[in-house]
This record gives structure tokens, C-alpha cells and sequence, in this order.
């Protein structure tokens, strides 16, 4: 149980390390060409569209998503062992932080690549999100913890 929490922290840090990767590969890319590296008015356009979309539909996704699983998980109807729940529990888990990531990541990107500085607003829309897929060590025990101990309870019935 220990392990699966220090690989979810680690995961959520390296998410972090990746955006931070992103932005600075973008500034840098942008401040080395000097000009607008997508000229096009449509496509820049599509693009920001694309992005609003999937970030506005992705970060409740993901937190739902996330909830709905670890509430069927640990309603005790299920009749995975616990490992299987420890592994469904960590894919959903990363899951919810890779999405969010990769919102993010697309909109800094997209804005150093557009010069599009109203996508910041949608990136920092999405790391608040990525601020609350942070998985606590007080959080992390007491989900695992209730999704053990329901695997428990129905052995014992």
C-alpha cells in the first residue's frame, strides 16, 4: 500500500516536471523563431476550439470518473481480490492526472506556439485541477484503507 501511494506521488511530480518541460521547450521555441509558428486564422481557430473542448469536458471527466470507480470499488459488491483493486485503483488514479496533464501541457504549448495568451487562462483552468489530483498521504490512506478494508468485511460475511 505504501508503494502504490510513493508511485502515485511520484507519478503526480513527474506530470508537474513534464508540464514545466513543455512550457519552457514552448518559450524557448517561440523566442528562438521570433514570429507566429501557426499563421493560419481557421486552424488556429480549430485548435482553440479543440482545446477549450477537451479541457472543459476533461477535468470533470477525470474526476468523476475517478470517484464513480473507487465508489464502485468500495461499495462491496465487487469480487476483485486486493490486488486487483489496488491495480484498478492506481490505473484510474493516473488516469485522472495524465488527463489533465495533457490538457495542460497542449494549451501552454499551443499558446507559445500561436501566440495565443487567452489559452493561459484554460492552462491555469487545468492545473488548478491538476492542484487537486495531488494525492495526499492523509487522502491516499483513507481511500485504500476503505477499499481494503470492503474486501475484508465480504470475507468475513
Amino acid at each position: 500500500m505504501e508503494q502504490l501511494k510513493k508511485s502515485l506521488l511520484w507519478a503526480y511530480y513527474l506530470c508537474w516536471a513534464f508540464v514545466v518541460i513543455v512550457a519552457v521547450g514552448a518559450f524557448l521555441l517561440s523566442r528562438t523563431n521570433n514570429n507566429v509558428l501557426i499563421h493560419d486564422e481557421t486552424t488556429i481557430t480549430t485548435i482553440k476550439s479543440i482545446l477549450i473542448i477537451f479541457v472543459l469536458a476533461s477535468v470533470p471527466f477525470a474526476l468523476w470518473y475517478h470517484h464513480r470507480v473507487w465508489k464502485q470499488l468500495t461499495d462491496g459488491n465487487t469480487t476483485l481480490s486486493k490486488v486487483e483493486k489496488m491495480n484498478k485503483y492506481k490505473n484510474v488514479s493516473l488516469l485522472r492526472i495524465g488527463l489533465i496533464t495533457f490538457g495542460t501541457s497542449a494549451c501552454i504549448l499551443f499558446c507559445y506556439l500561436m501566440v495565443q495568451r487567452d489559452l493561459l487562462y484554460l492552462a491555469l483552468i487545468a492545473a488548478v485541477a491538476m492542484i487537486f489530483c495531488k494525492p495526499s498521504a492523509k487522502q491516499s490512506s483513507a481511500e485504500l484503507d476503505a477499499l481494503l478494508d470492503e474486501g475484508d468485511n465480504n470475507k468475513n460475511d
